[in-house]
C-alpha cells in the first residue's frame, strides 16, 4: 500500500512527461522509491523523492542534493549510479540505476550467516568502491549491510550517500555531530570527537565482515546510548564463538579494521583490497601475488607508451643508468614491458639493454587494473626481486625501491624523474 503522505497518482501526475510505468517500490528513512521507464531514453530506472514532509528541513534537503552530486559525479562499477536530479512541484527527486535482487542484510537475515568465501566475493568490489570514493576525496560515512545491494546482473553495489561529505569541503561539518547508524559507527564517529575520514568507512567494512561470518553485529547494546558506549570502550567478542571456520587471516584482518583507534586500522581502502585479494588467491590457488596501485595513470591505446618509472642501474651515476620503461598497450588498461638485450637476428625487447648476461626476454614489466608486476621470462640466467628468486611465469609485486637483478646488473625501480 502507498503511505498517505505521497499518492502514487501525485507522482504520476508530476512526472508524466518524463517517465512512465511509475510503479512503488520501497519506502527509506527520508525518501520513497519508485520504479519507472524514462520515456525519452526508454530504460527503466529507480525514482527515489524526499518524502514531502521533510521539505522545510533544509539540512535533509540539502544533504538529498549532496546524494545526487556524488552518485552524479563519481564513476564505478560498483557504485549506484544517480544520472539527475531536481525538483518538480515541491518534489525534489533523484534518477537512479534501477537494480535487482536484495540487500545485503537481507541476505544475511535469510542464511544465517554466509561463507567466507561469498562474503569475500562481495566485500571486494565494494571495497574497491570505498577506494573510488576515497580517492575522489570522499567520506561514505554510512557503511552498512542495508546500503550494500547485491543485484543479481552486477554483483554487488554501494549505495545511500545521504551523509557523505567532502573531505575538503568549505561547507563546515561539525566535529562533535554524532550521525550514522550506531552498529555501524567508528569509535570516533560514535564519541563525537573527530570528523570521520576514510578509516572510519574501514571500520564499517569490519562490521560488515563480522555481520556477515557471524551473522550479528559486534556491539548491540539495548539502547541507542549503550550500542554506542559498547562501541568506544569494549572489543569485540570473539568471532570463533559463533563461526569456528573462519580463518585466522581473516579474524586478524577484521579485528585489525575493529580498532578503537583509527592510526591502528588499514592506511587505506587499496591496502585492504589486496590483503582481500590474498585471500581469494590462497583460496583459489592463484599464483599472483598482491599487487599494488599506480595512482593517476591514463593509457593511450598506442604501442609506445611510456610508464613513470625508470630502472636506475646500481653503482652508476650518470644520467645514461637510469633506463625509461616503454611498454605496449594490450588494450584493457594494460601494458606489458619486455626488459631485454637485442641481437641481431632481429629480436628487440621494449626495453633494450646491452649486458651480455641479459638475455633477449629476460623479464616482463606488467601494468594491468592499475596495479605493476614482474615476471621472469625466457632467460637461463635467474632473475631476482629483493633477492628472492622469481619463478618463471609468475607475477609478483613491484614498487618503489624494490631491487630486479637480471644477469650481473642490479637495478633499482624509481618514480620518474
Amino acid at each position: 500500500m502507498i503511505p498517505d503522505v505521497l499518492d502514487i497518482n501525485i507522482v504520476i501526475e508530476t512526472f508524466q512527461n518524463r517517465y512512465a510505468d511509475i510503479t512503488y517500490l520501497d519506502k527509506g528513512g527520508m525518501s520513497f522509491v519508485y520504479k519507472a521507464r524514462h520515456i525519452g531514453l526508454n530504460r527503466v530506472v529507480a525514482l527515489k523523492i524526499l518524502n514531502p514532509e521533510n521539505n522545510s528541513d533544509w539540512d535533509l534537503v540539502n544533504r538529498f542534493y549532496q546524494e545526487i552530486k556524488i552518485g552524479a559525479t563519481v564513476n564505478h562499477p560498483n557504485i549506484l549510479k544517480i544520472h539527475y536530479g531536481d525538483e518538480i512541484n515541491g518534489l525534489h527527486f533523484m534518477e537512479m540505476d534501477y537494480l535487482e535482487g536484495e540487500t545485503l542484510y537481507q541476505m544475511i537475515q535469510r542464511n544465517g550467516q554466509l561463507d567466507q568465501t561469498n562474503t569475500v566475493k562481495y566485500l571486494k568490489p565494494i571495497v574497491s568502491a570505498l577506494s573510488h570514493l576515497h580517492n575522489h576525496g570522499i567520506v561514505h560515512r554510512d557503511i552498512k549491510t542495508a546500503n550494500i545491494f547485491i543485484d543479481q546482473h552486477r554483483g554487488a553495489i554501494l549505495t545511500d550517500f545521504g551523509i557523505s561529505f567532502y573531505i575538503n569541503s568549505p561547507v563546515s561539518i561539525p566535529e562533535n555531530e554524532i550521525i550514522g547508524t550506531p552498529e555501524y559507527m567508528s569509535p570516533e564517529q560514535a564519541s563525537g570527537r573527530k570528523l570521520p575520514d576514510e578509516r572510519s568507512d574501514l571500520y564499517g567494512i569490519g562490521v560488515i565482515l563480522y555481520e556477515a561470518l557471524t551473522g550479528n553485529v559486534p556491539f548491540k547494546g539495548k539502547t541507542t546510548r549503550d550500542t554506542l558506549d559498547q562501541v568506544i570502550f569494549n572489543p569485540p567478542p570473539s568471532l570463533v564463538d559463533y563461526n569456528i571456520s573462519i580463518s585466522d587471516y581473516i579474524d586478524r584482518m577484521i579485528m585489525r579494521l575493529l580498532s578503537k583507534h583509527e592510526v591502528d586500522r588499514y592506511e587505506s581502502a587499496w591496502e585492504l583490497y589486496n590483503d582481500l585479494d590474498e585471500i581469494d588467491i590462497s583460496k583459489n590457488g592463484n599464483n599472483y601475488s598482491i599487487w599494488r596501485r599506480i595512482k593517476d595513470l591514463f593509457l593511450p591505446e598506442d604501442n609506445n607508451f611510456q610508464l613513470p618509472y625508470f630502472l636506475r642501474i646500481d653503482g652508476y651515476n650518470a644520467s645514461d643508468s637510469y633506463i625509461p620503461l616503454y611498454g605496449r598497450s594490450l588494450g584493457n588498461n594494460q601494458i606489458s614491458c619486455i626488459v631485454g638485450r637485442s641481437t641481431p637476428d632481429g629480436v628487440v625487447p621494449d626495453v633494450d639493454i646491452q649486458e651480455p648476461t641479459i638475455s633477449r626476454q629476460h623479464v616482463e614489466i606488467v601494468f594491468i587494473k592499475g596495479q605493476l608486476g614482474v615476471r621472469h621470462l625466457y632467460s637461463n640466467n635467474s632473475s631476482y626481486l629483493n633477492g628472492v628468486t622469481l619463478e618463471a611465469g609468475i607475477i609478483y609485486s613491484f614498487e618503489v625501491g624494490d631491487w630486479l637483478t637480471m644477469g650481473g646488473l642490479r637495478f633499482e625501480l624509481i618514480q620518474g624523474r
